[in-house]
């Protein structure tokens, strides 16, 4: 099923499998960033990092919601089998394009591109990207962030005994937390803090997602994102985009994590918004976002080449069209080529380990390397395969 149409009712959100609103709203991202550091001052406004925060709060929803419709299939969460999809999605694909910049580092002659990248070359082999300084690869530090919560959040979550009953609180107050941190200052002794609260928006997508999956939290969400809150809170959201460059970096990350998580679910629940984040090319292009985002600044290069940076409001415009056509066209040809048969494998693997668990505890109490989280299925739940919600978190 597919969700062209906003869901109007909790059983029409829990039977659907793909939220398209959801890929139009990562062109959206991927469009921002890629717009914000072409080089042309007229996209400067539009300020690219709300890009990649929204990039945030889609994975923290999609995860969330992947982990929960598989405990109401299976009866149990699998963190083996998500562990494996999440490194054949993720992995592949990332080493791949390092390795590019790497082989591209080697024939350069500009040593302002290549020293830096080889003096960071440890923190990108090891996904610590966001400690890493300044280099032709530091757009990935989003994806370390990322990457560590992958690691954290379904551990956390659904592995252990004490927090799965309690997995709206934990959410609530690590998103409250991470929120408070933002506004650390930067320079006092313990302005570091300010690093944790980048994951407030990806926090924020995991409690919408935990809400949401309650009857009574579906109901509630959806009244406040179609009534008149809705559109105040994407103006708030437009507002906040504006003001980034007068706060403290920490300020702006909690601030608009916190618009942003507010006005997420007008964006999958209202039908303006789905009509308009839905169409074909938005949704095509979004299911590609990871290698585009990976690709972008050789877009940029590229669209250099072309047409350069400046100009008039046509010229600048050409130039977007270009470089859009030549990231889309490499992105196409990472997905069937290099990322679709590697994601394929992944899945069939987790879908291996999955039924290896659900067999192994039919056995017996004590055998298999599920984590268990209830004894039964929620009646009625769908049966949905491994990813099932908009797999390219």
């Amino acid at each position: 099923m597919f969700a062209v149409r906003p869901p109007s009712t909790f059983e029409n959100f829990t039977q659907t499998r793909r939220f398209d609103a959801l890929d139009g709203l990562r062109t959206v991202s991927i469009l921002l960033v890629l717009v914000y550091h072409s080089g042309d001052a007229m996209w400067l406004p539009l300020q690219g990092y709300l890009g990649v925060l929204m990039f945030f709060v889609i994975s923290g929803f999609i995860i969330t919601t992947l982990l929960l419709r598989e405990h109401d299939a299976d009866g149990r969460v699998s963190i083996k089998a998500f562990y494996l999809r999440r490194a054949f999605r993720i992995l592949p694909l990332y080493y791949l394009v390092f390795v590019t910049y790497l082989l591209l580092m080697q024939v350069t002659h500009d040593e302002s591109l290549r020293g830096p990248f080889l003096r960071n070359i440890g923190y990108y082999l090891t996904y610590n990207n966001e400690f890493a300084g300044p280099s032709a690869f530091t757009h990935t530090w989003s994806l370390a962030v990322e990457e560590k919560f992958y690691l954290v959040w379904p551990l956390l979550a659904f592995g252990l005994v004490t927090w799965r009953r309690r997995r709206i609180a934990l959410a609530a107050a690590l998103f409250g937390g991470f929120l408070l941190l933002g506004l650390v200052p930067e320079t006092s002794p313990v302005g570091w803090l300010t690093y944790f609260s980048r994951y407030s928006p990806i926090m924020g997508g995991c409690l919408v997602a935990l809400v949401m999956h309650q009857r009574r939290g579906f109901d509630w969400v959806r009244r406040v994102a179609t009534s008149p809150l809705g559109p105040v809170l994407v103006v708030a959201s437009a507002v906040l985009w504006g003001m980034q460059d007068h706060n403290p970096f920490g300020v702006r990350s909690a601030l608009n994590g916190l618009v942003l998580v507010a006005a997420f679910p007008v964006m999958i629940l209202t039908r303006p918004a789905v009509a308009l984040l839905a169409t074909r090319p938005m949704v095509h292009l979004g299911t590609r976002s990871y290698a585009f985002y990976l690709l972008y600044p050789l877009t940029i290069r590229a669209g250099d080449l072309v047409l350069p940076p400046g100009g008039g409001v046509g010229q600048v415009l050409v130039r977007l069209v270009v470089m859009v056509i030549i990231g889309a066209v490499a992105a196409e040809a990472l997905h069937w080529f290099y990322e679709k048969p590697l994601i394929g494998i992944g899945r069939r693997l987790a879908k291996r380990v999955q039924q290896h668990d659900l067999a192994a505890a039919a056995a017996g109490p004590g055998v298999g390397v599920a984590v268990p989280v209830s004894a039964a299925p929620r009646p009625g739940a769908p049966e949905l395969p491994g990813d099932v919600v908009n797999s390219q978190a």
